[in-house]
């Protein structure tokens, strides 16, 4: 079936915003006229479909096993890096939708996002050489600036950027939707050490609502009733919760840390980014407030941010196409 095969990696039966831009990788390649293929590494059960379902519009085809042989490549998401030893023959890539995952080579499951940010930070320097940056043979996407810095400070030098998108659900925008209530919505599982002071600090003058045990419509139902996202993560890559909430017409407030501290990741005017740190808190508090009370005057501040994620789409067309058509594997797993 033609001259090799592209084998996307990705686990099973698992909808994430990672797992979603994998599986919209290998619907963009198939368009373009190569042998791309998911490849399932895990949690494959006989007789359930490894797609989920909400993947299954992708209309694309899978494997559990890969042929090691010259004429294909692998790309591999950062958290998999160990995969680089397993094969010898296949092509390889490493498509860097986080910087901070690649820090931490094994899960925490079951232990605070505390301690899993502490060891990841302790990682990000003990661990780096699970990926050798000086290897030329090894090709390395980016999406976010932030990526792109992080593996061209440790030496590689074949790199492209390879962005994500958000699905066409989230680009009809609710920025001019008339009534909204006075809610700051926050993600729980990301940077809430930070996040939990805010909320106490705050007492009872806002109203938070965390995005959590919720499917993908209520938390776009949410975002486009509320005023405020917040965000105090580490952003270890082009996160999406705010994106989906910047194009359901609330106002977002980030950190500045990994990829929020880069404006060419997240184009939001530079009073909605603070350092996590206490004497902030009151600065924040602050800001959130004029933006309850504002609202009106101030989502314009963020027309920008919508424009450039509504360009996710296209840029992330014209990056395929420089990569596997005029670039690099231009010749490679061609039908």
């Amino acid at each position: 079936m033609g001259n090799g095969y592209i084998y996307i990696a990705c686990p099973a039966s698992i909808a994430t915003g990672g797992t979603e831009a994998a599986h919209a990788l290998c619907a963009e390649l198939v368009k373009y006229g190569r042998n791309a293929v998911m490849y399932y590494y895990c949690n494959v059960k006989a007789g359930v479909s490894p797609v989920p379902e909400r993947f299954k519009r992708f209309d694309i085809s899978y494997v559990t096993k890969i042929d090691d042989n010259s004429d294909s490549v692998l790309i591999l998401p950062e958290v998999k890096t160990e995969f680089l030893r397993r094969f010898s023959k296949v092509r390889k890539c490493i498509w860097w939708l986080s910087v901070d995952k690649y820090t931490i080579p094994w899960r925490f499951d079951g232990i605070k996002q505390s301690l899993k940010t502490l060891l990841g930070r302790f990682n990000k320097r003990f661990f780096r050489k699970v990926v050798d940056f000086g290897d030329n043979k090894i090709i390395h996407f980016c999406q976010s600036q932030y990526a792109m810095n992080f593996v061209r400070g440790n030496g590689a030098r074949n790199t492209y950027f390879l962005m994500d998108y958000l699905g066409v659900e989230h680009m009809v925008s609710d920025g001019g939707r008339a009534e909204r209530e006075n809610v700051i919505l926050y993600n729980p599982v990301k940077g809430m050490h930070f996040t939990r002071r805010i909320i106490r600090r705050a007492g009872r003058i806002f109203r938070f609502v965390a995005l959590s045990g919720m499917d993908s419509a209520t938390v776009h139902e949410w975002c486009s009733k509320a005023k405020v996202y917040i965000d105090f993560g580490d952003h270890p890559g082009k996160d999406r919760f705010p994106r989906e909430a910047a194009m359901a017409g609330c106002i977002v407030v980030t950190s500045r840390c990994g990829s929020a501290a880069f404006h060419e990741d997240v184009p939001i005017p530079d009073e909605y980014k603070f350092c996590d740190k206490t004497t902030e808190i009151p600065k924040i508090l602050s800001l959130i407030s004029d933006c309850l009370v504002h609202f009106d005057a101030r989502r314009g501040d963020f027309d920008e941010y919508r424009e450039f994620i509504k360009e996710d789409r296209v840029r992330f067309s014209e990056q395929v196409k420089s990569i596997f058509v005029t670039g690099p594997f231009c010749n490679v797993a061609l039908k």
